[in-house]
């Protein structure tokens, strides 16, 4: 039998884990919100199960309730990025190439049209208003501009996993995502191109 004193452990662990994973004051009680939100009509069980699965979302970067963190944090945009680039785990390795190992990861469900992308692009525009050329940290930088890589591949990869099947070509897989209803799909809605929505007017010699 789950007990409230079962459940108040839990959403201890999950307050801790958020505060581990560099998040600030507002942004856990953010958290806090949401979750006693979402808890106050269900039994103990049910609830203990949506506090387990937000301890999961929380290492899922572009997640529902990762953007709300994401959002309501009081960093200021450069150290927004930051946070996310440690959660990663980002390093340049000896070829200058951004790797990731960290314990958070991209959503799998996070679609090519999510507005996580929208805000992160806006976050980046904010951090680096003259671009990332003038920035004074160039390490930090070529996280930034190399972070558009495995964006592009969260982006094809989910594509791959909800549209392709066997003998289907990436092509028609794409023309099946832009032609299947929201939310998981486009809708019919032209597909746009957002050019340097990470890039900001990095020159590739700086990438070397």
């Amino acid at each position: 039998m789950i007990s409230w004193n079962d459940l108040r452990q839990a959403i201890e662990l999950l307050v801790m884990e958020a505060i581990r994973a560099g998040w600030d004051r507002r942004a856990v009680q953010r958290l806090v919100t949401v979750i006693f939100k979402e808890l106050q009509p269900l039994s103990f069980s049910e609830a203990l199960t949506v506090v387990q699965q937000a301890a999961s979302k929380l290492h899922l970067v572009g997640s529902s309730l990762y953007q709300q963190l994401f959002c309501y944090s009081s960093y200021n945009p450069q150290q927004k990025l930051s946070l996310l680039l440690d959660q990663l785990d980002g390093e340049l390795d000896q070829y200058g190439m951004l790797q990731l190992r960290g314990d958070h990861q991209f959503d799998p469900a996070l679609a090519p049209h999510a507005r996580f992308w929208h805000v992160l692009a806006k976050t980046v525009q904010r951090a680096y208003p003259q671009g990332l050329l003038a920035a004074s940290n160039q390490t930090k930088a070529k996280q930034v501009h190399q972070l558009r890589m495995y964006i592009d591949r969260q982006n094809i990869q989910y594509i791959r996993t909800y549209f392709k099947q066997s003998n289907m070509t990436d092509e028609a897989a794409l023309r099946q995502y832009v032609f299947t209803a929201v939310p998981k799909g486009l809708g019919g809605k032209k597909l746009k191109r957002e050019p340097a929505r990470l890039h900001n007017n990095i020159s590739k010699e700086h990438l070397i």
